[in-house]
């Protein structure tokens, strides 16, 4: 039976909007529960810190609030283990700490510590069993082999093997860093004393005895993180959208050395940018890190690592999956604090119009040639080409700042007699607040490709061009045919 999971108040500014429905996850929970071990752990949680159960303000207690549907996760019961198969796996505790040594209580109110084990027989598991007060948060983070031909599942179940939370992407090896982990996390109910859980590894594809996994685990105490928990996995990830002035996610924490918060951001086809600006801040000594994803996987997720340079992400039409994590090499949890993440686009430019140019001979100088239309003319010397660059919006035009714009002067006379660096002369610069740009060409001689008598000299010209291309868009350009004066020969 499904269960109607309420929703969460989410703090937004700037018109950020985060959907909070979640699609059915029918993965691992159809696969045969193998045989497993159980590693006999009990793990302390310090049950006598001193917090307050987290006070949750519901979607209901908001007045015109609309509550949109939620689908829940699957819940339902793994299949029968084939317990005559019991798998001495042997658990091995990384650093040569003991089990009692790695589960001691500690002073704060986040425990969190990690298990190395190796699984070498195939479609078998492994699980540990833990028993947790009720309003308590169990995270659980598993680091896989580095092998694409080896694929476990992580479960969390409750003490009669009835699956609560459930991860499993396909492996997808980016590069040395190897597939992203899966992650899952549970809430007790707050309205029990405590609640007994199994942490099960499920080889489901190949395994290794040489090539260990890592389970990372993480026990926070009520009030410690945040309200809207679970978003440790792609699948919980929440969507953003934005205004095209962008916007800016508050009233979130990373707060453990293994939290996850997954955003989504889904670009159409139809967009008005094809750049993400992303940026990530806070004040906790506990630095954040911000990563991107796209799933090129089928069944299961497969995360492909996106490059972010300096902050922005190239995007085309689909889905990008935000993960921010926790960056700390170590994790104060006496320094949790909220971060903010900021995204917005750079709109992508519909046009640039050259709208005067400057020489020698000043502002948009004129000269009508006789079988000639009126051009601008200048001399040798610098010329400035003035524009600006636009996108419509609503069927009207609006300026675009932070835009890339190169201006090139062009004399084809040059060219023909093979002297590059006399017909091309190149300016860059970057269009302001208000989407102008001003760019200074220094022209060379002219060649005099053209003459034009009067009645008291000969006076050589070229035609030439001067043009304004957008440096991303370099189909989007504006350009204007002008003079440029050579020589003047004196007949008198």
């Amino acid at each position: 039976m499904r269960r109607k999971r309420r929703h969460i108040v989410l703090v937004i500014v700037a018109s950020m909007l985060l959907c909070t429905g979640l699609p059915v996850y029918a993965g691992p929970a159809e696969k045969e529960m193998p045989a497993h071990k159980n590693d006999d752990l009990t793990m302390d949680t310090g049950q006598n810190v001193n917090a307050e159960v987290l006070e949750v303000q519901y979607i209901e207690d908001f007045e015109g609030v609309e509550i949109l549907e939620q689908i829940p996760r699957t819940i339902s019961a793994l299949e029968p283990a084939t317990y005559g198969r019991n798998t001495d796996i042997g658990t091995k505790i990384d650093a040569g700490l003991s089990t009692e040594q790695r589960l001691l209580p500690r002073t704060r109110s986040v425990i969190d510590g990690r298990f190395t084990d190796y699984i070498d027989i195939p479609n078998s598991s492994v699980y540990y069993p833990v028993t947790l007060p009720g309003g308590y948060y169990l995270q659980l983070q598993l680091d896989m082999p580095n092998d694409a031909n080896i694929d476990y599942d992580l479960y969390i179940t409750d003490g009669n093997d009835n699956i609560l939370d459930q991860a499993g992407y396909s492996p997808y090896i980016n590069g040395g860093e190897g597939t992203v982990s899966e992650a899952v996390g549970y809430m007790i109910p707050s309205n029990v004393s405590q609640m007994s859980l199994k942490m099960y590894i499920v080889a489901a594809i190949g395994c290794s005895d040489t090539l260990p996994y890592t389970l990372h685990y993480s026990v926070s105490a009520p009030g410690e993180y945040d309200r809207d928990e679970p978003k440790e996995q792609v699948q919980d990830a929440g969507q953003l959208t934005f205004p095209a002035e962008g916007a800016m996610l508050t009233g979130r924490n990373i707060h453990s050395p293994i939290d996850n918060d997954w955003y989504k951001i889904v670009v159409p086809s139809d967009r008005y940018y094809d750049k993400l600006n992303l940026a990530l801040y806070t004040d906790s000594v506990n630095a954040c890190g911000l990563e991107v994803f796209t799933d090129v996987g089928g069944t299961y997720p497969a995360l492909k690592k996106m490059p972010v340079n300096n902050g922005v992400l190239s995007v085309t039409t689909g889905t990008y999956y935000l993960r921010v994590t926790n960056a700390a090499a170590l994790f104060d949890s006496d320094d949790i604090q909220e971060y903010q993440l900021l995204v917005w686009p750079t709109l992508k430019p519909d046009g640039i119009i050259i709208t005067g140019l400057h020489g020698t001979e000043g502002l948009n100088y004129m000269v009508a040639y006789p079988g000639y239309a009126a051009r601008f003319r200048t001399d040798r010397g610098p010329v400035q080409i003035i524009g600006v660059v636009y996108i419509e919006l609503d069927n009207e035009l609006y300026g675009l700042p932070d835009v890339d714009v190169t201006g090139q002067y062009h004399n084809p006379h040059w060219s023909q007699i093979g002297i590059p660096d006399f017909a091309n002369r190149y300016a860059y610069g970057t269009t302001d607040a208000g989407g102008a740009f001003n760019v200074t060409v220094d022209l060379p001689v002219a060649y005099g490709g053209y003459m034009y008598e009067t009645a008291i000299s000969y006076q050589y010209r070229d035609s030439v061009t001067f043009t304004a291309k957008i440096d991303d868009y370099p189909s989007l350009a504006d350009s204007r045919i002008a003079w440029q004066l050579g020589l003047s020969i004196y007949n008198g």
